[in-house]
Parts: structure tokens; C-alpha cells; sequence
């Protein structure tokens, strides 16, 4: 009889788990749509890449290779229907959260494995960044199913799924690092296999791009990252964190005070490994915390569970469920409300309609990373040399030149893409600095403005013809 209960228990939580995941799903898809984002450098990307052409070689590409490799594998099942390739880091987060619920349910407590998995999938972050196919959560992934193969006691295999992580971004190795150090305060063998499982996925694929590509892999992967500059001032960054997450962060910093740490000193230290991230990376973004977040929720979950565990049992999942219920339409409503409808490429078959009626199939394309790619993906154009991330950083780190750029532009090109900053009356304040603007105000023609409706910084996009 004892038995039989807990069992029901048990399945009442993955019940209410399969709920969650339900709600997340209808929350995110219902917000798919095409927006200003890097993920639309990787779109077409992918596509050069089912066409034969080989990064680091054909084109630049400032990362390892599994993601654009992952993208290709879906845009060769999708085909045509772009819009599916938005699902990949929603996917990714879905499977994020049942890794967390299976560890900590198998390992500790199914009621803590609910409330972490819930608390990781409504983070805010979790909610915002999934609208945009930046790396992130395909990265994080990897990093959870290599705990969760520590808890599972496949070290070696756990090593394998780490490298992937650094295959794909190359801050994993922080979260990485984390993991290197539980391993050997708990089990320096256990550590021997891990590394030796990064050892042998990591070195021999790095050591054949060097190889193949030589100098353009360990700059674009490398050298460029250490190049960069501070972009978004970072204590803005951390502030936003800080103020949409709060109750998250609060329930994680508060199981500092417990004295029973040993169920949580993995996600403990991989925390505290991936805060150094923060503090020593110049460059930092907000859609980085989301490596944070699964380790937040794992000891946020933790914490929640241990103040309410007094609670009679007949109680207790009432009392969790009107919690995490909160939790969720706090953060839910919020991110609808405010962010949901941020970055939108509302215009987005007009501009393609535009360019495909304006040109032949032969003309290239030119712009804004956010943008450009996007077009020439749907209008089925070219982007002149393959130029396809334009990120200003590129030009600031010295790693290219915008006369050289421009120069290379210059008698080749149909239109040029530029996101701007417009006045009320029209005039341009500001356009991203990835071509001369003496150029393309003396030997071009603005022929379409298409505005903007909420972004972070732009107000329009500028459609230039240089082809006359």
C-alpha cells in the first residue's frame, strides 16, 4: 500500500512535468516568427553548406561546426519551410528540461525534479532567448546531458557529449571546468575518463580544421573572440538578469545557507565555473546566462523544496504547484506582454518580394548580419562573396576593413541591406557601420524603408539599390 502511493506520487509529478512542457510548447510556438537575430547568419549558412560549400573555407564563421551542421540536417528535412528551423532551440530547451527532471527524479526527489524542470523551462531567460537561434541552447543541452551521464556514472561517454558542447561554443569550456573540478574532489579516476573522452572528440577535430583551413579557422574561432571589445555595457546586462530572474536567482543564492550541499555541489560549482565566464569575458550578452539557468534551476528547485518539505504531504504538491503556477504567469506574462513582439521582421515577405521582382537570379545581396542573410535565403539570392556575417565587431576587431569590404561591394551588387536609426522625419541618425556611407549615399539609390516597429536599437531598414 506504502508502495502503491508513492508510486502515484511519482507519476502525479511526471504528470504535472508533461503539463508543463505542454504550456511551454503552446507559449513558445504560438511566438514563432522571423526577427533581427545572428541565428539568420546560420540559416543560411546551413544552406552553403547543403550546397557543398565548407565554412572556414567558403565563408566565415566565427565558431566550431556542430551548429551550423545540426541546422543543415534540419533544413534538409524541412526544405523549404524556413520558419521550422525556430523550433531547434525550443527543441533543445524541451529536452534540457526532461534531463533535469529525469536526474533529479531517478537521484533525489520527484517533487524537486518538478519544480527545478519548471523553474528552468518559465526562467525568463529561457522564455526570451528561445526566440532566437543563437548557439545557446544547443550548447547548454550538451552541458546538461554531460551531468547527466556523471550522475549515470558514464564518465568517459559524459566526456564525448562535453566536447560536443565545445564543438559548438567555445565558452562551454567554463561549464566544463566545473565539472572537472566535483569530478576530482569526488572521484579523480571518474576524471581521467571524462577528460579522456573531451581528448578524443575535441583535439583530433580541432587538429583536422587547423589542417584543412589553417589560419581561417584559428582566427574566426580564435583570435577574433580575444579580439573583441566591450559591446552592451556588462552591469546593464547583469542588471536585467538580476530583474527579470529575480525569484529564480533568490532561491538559488538562498540554498547557500543550507548545510546539506552534497545534492546540489555539481550544479554548485558548474555555477560558480560559469560565473567566471561573466567576469572575465569581455563581450558579454544576455542570452549568455541561459548556460546559467539549468544549474540555477537545479538549486533554486533545491531550495524551494526544502522550505516547503515541513509542509504535510497531503499539502505539499498543492502548495508546489500554486507556486511554480505564480512563477510561471509572472514570467509569462511579462515576457508576451513585453518581449515577445521585440525584433519582429514583420515586412519580411515584402522586403523578399521586393528583391526577387527588383532583380535577376544572378544578382547578390549585401547587409546587416540580422537581416541580409534572411532575405537572400527566402528571395533565393546570392550575398556577394559570401559575405555573410557582417557583424560591425568583425570591422572594429580589425578583423576586416570596411573600405576593403566596400571596395570588394563596388559594381557587384544589387541592394544593400542596412538596419538605421531614423529620425521622425525621416533622416538618418545612425546606420550600422559595415560598408562607407559615402558609397552608399553617392553611388546608390535609397529605394525602400521599411520600419521597424519594436526593436532594441534600429527604427528601420534601409534598402539601398547599387545597381543601377
Amino acid at each position: 500500500m506504502k508502495w502503491g502511493r508513492l508510486s502515484q506520487i511519482k507519476n502525479r509529478n511526471t504528470i504535472a512535468f508533461l503539463g508543463i512542457i505542454l504550456l511551454f510548447s503552446i507559449i513558445k510556438i504560438s511566438e514563432i516568427c522571423f526577427r533581427f537575430s545572428d541565428g539568420n547568419i546560420y540559416f543560411y549558412m546551413g544552406k552553403l553548406i547543403l550546397q557543398g560549400q565548407i565554412p572556414y573555407q567558403n565563408f566565415f564563421f566565427a565558431s566550431p561546426p556542430i551548429q551550423i551542421l545540426v541546422i543543415a540536417g534540419f533544413l534538409s528535412l524541412f526544405g523549404t519551410k524556413i520558419i521550422l528551423l525556430k523550433i531547434i532551440p525550443i527543441l533543445a530547451c524541451i529536452i534540457s528540461s526532461v534531463l533535469i527532471f529525469t536526474i533529479i527524479k531517478k537521484k533525489f526527489n520527484p517533487l524537486w525534479a518538478l519544480i527545478s524542470s519548471t523553474l528552468y523551462l518559465f526562467s525568463f531567460v529561457v522564455l526570451t532567448t528561445t526566440d532566437y537561434s543563437t548557439g545557446i541552447h544547443l550548447t547548454t543541452l550538451f552541458i546538461v546531458l554531460s551531468c547527466y551521464l556523471i550522475y549515470k556514472e558514464k564518465y568517459f561517454l559524459s566526456g564525448i557529449i562535453a566536447s560536443l558542447s565545445l564543438l559548438t561554443r567555445l565558452y562551454a569550456a567554463f561549464a566544463i571546468l566545473g565539472i572537472m573540478i566535483f569530478l576530482l574532489i569526488k572521484n579523480r579516476k571518474a576524471l581521467l575518463n571524462f577528460i579522456l573522452g573531451i581528448i578524443i572528440i575535441f583535439i583530433p577535430v580541432n587538429l583536422l580544421l587547423i589542417l584543412l583551413f589553417k589560419g581561417n579557422y584559428l582566427n574566426s574561432v580564435f583570435l577574433y573572440h580575444l579580439l573583441k571589445s566591450e559591446g552592451i555595457p556588462k552591469l546593464a546586462v547583469l542588471k536585467f538578469f538580476l530583474r527579470w530572474d529575480f525569484i529564480l536567482i533568490s532561491l538559488s543564492t538562498l540554498a547557500l545557507i543550507f548545510k546539506d550541499k552534497k545534492k546540489i555541489l555539481l550544479p554548485l560549482i558548474v555555477a560558480g565555473t560559469i560565473l567566471l565566464f561573466y567576469i572575465f569575458y569581455v563581450d558579454i550578452y544576455y542570452l549568455y546566462f541561459g548556460l546559467l539557468i539549468p544549474f540555477l534551476a537545479i538549486i533554486g528547485g533545491y531550495s524551494l523544496y526544502k522550505l516547503t518539505k515541513k509542509i504535510p504531504q497531503k499539502f505539499l504538491f498543492i502548495l508546489i504547484i500554486f507556486l511554480l503556477g505564480i512563477i510561471i504567469i509572472h514570467n509569462s506574462s511579462f515576457y508576451i506582454k513585453n518581449h515577445s513582439s521585440a525584433a519582429k521582421i514583420d515586412f519580411i515577405y515584402d522586403i523578399t518580394k521586393y528583391v526577387q521582382e527588383n532583380s535577376r537570379p544572378e544578382d547578390k545581396i549585401y547587409g546587416d548580419f540580422e537581416i541580409a542573410p534572411l532575405v537572400a535565403l527566402i528571395s533565393k539570392r546570392g550575398i556577394t562573396n559570401n559575405y555573410i556575417d557582417t557583424n560591425e565587431k568583425t570591422f572594429i576587431s580589425g578583423l576586416y576593413n570596411i573600405k576593403e569590404r566596400t571596395d570588394a561591394i563596388r559594381g557587384n551588387t544589387k541592394f544593400v541591406l542596412i538596419k538605421a536609426l531614423l529620425d521622425q522625419e525621416g533622416k538618418i541618425l545612425r546606420m550600422n557601420r559595415i560598408i562607407e556611407q559615402d558609397f552608399l549615399l553617392e553611388e546608390c539609390n535609397l529605394t525602400k524603408t521599411y520600419s521597424i516597429k519594436a526593436d532594441y536599437s534600429d527604427n528601420a531598414i534601409l534598402v539601398f539599390d547599387c545597381g543601377n
